[in-house]
């Protein structure tokens, strides 16, 4: 199983003002500003867990993860499972799938923090994975590059072969990130004393 990784987030709660008056609440005034803190916690699910992310990708074409071939790994905010990233294991290659944030915690920056967690944790295995159009820069920032379609492992291709027809091809790229390339290097992530990955919120 992969590390766990820790993130707090901090933002800044003004003092309430009186609500049954425009003048300021002198009690509230005279407090310190208070931060609040959201704790992202990045790590891979165990075996048990993962009806937890099944009941997640339901909104996402109903996926599903098998324990036997999948490593699912997901991001934590204060305790609430709030984004998924899946490698699968075909006999012939690895594949990155179900790369998913639900609505409500969207534009935060989970997607990145989960896909780096994975990446992290599948760093000796060349991956493989089609992108939709669009997100390829995305990718390339965990070093994954695009490559054709022929260059996919055969059980990889065949799905890539039956989720594109016409002009969807079009909308999806293929990209493999090779084994040889990974490690903490290529990402540039602090790291704690324990090898753990660092990440500012």
């Amino acid at each position: 199983m992969g590390g766990v990784v820790v993130l707090s987030f901090s933002g800044r709660l003004s003092a309430d003002r009186h609500p049954s008056t425009d003048l300021a609440d002198p009690v509230s005034d005279a407090l310190p500003q208070v931060e609040a803190k959201v704790v992202l916690v990045v790590r891979e699910l165990e075996s048990a867990e993962f009806p937890l992310a099944t009941e997640v990708w339901r909104d996402y074409y109903g996926t599903w993860g098998d324990p036997a071939i999948d490593r699912v790994f997901a991001l934590f905010a204060d305790r609430t499972l709030s984004a998924l990233a899946m490698c699968r294991r075909h006999p012939d290659g690895c594949e990155v799938d179900a790369v998913f944030t639900p609505e409500p915690f969207r534009r935060r920056g989970y997607a990145r923090r989960v896909v780096a967690g994975l990446v992290e944790g599948c760093r000796r295995e060349d991956l493989f994975m089609y992108a939709v159009a669009g997100l390829e820069p995305f990718y390339v920032g965990f070093v994954f590059a695009s490559i054709p379609v022929a260059a996919l492992p055969p059980t990889i291709r065949e799905r890539y072969d039956w989720a594109v027809d016409g002009d969807r091809a079009a909308r999806i790229t293929p990209m493999r990130r090779s084994a040889d390339r990974c490690g903490r290097g290529d990402l540039d992530l602090p790291t704690d004393t324990n090898g753990s990955t660092i990440y500012d919120a």
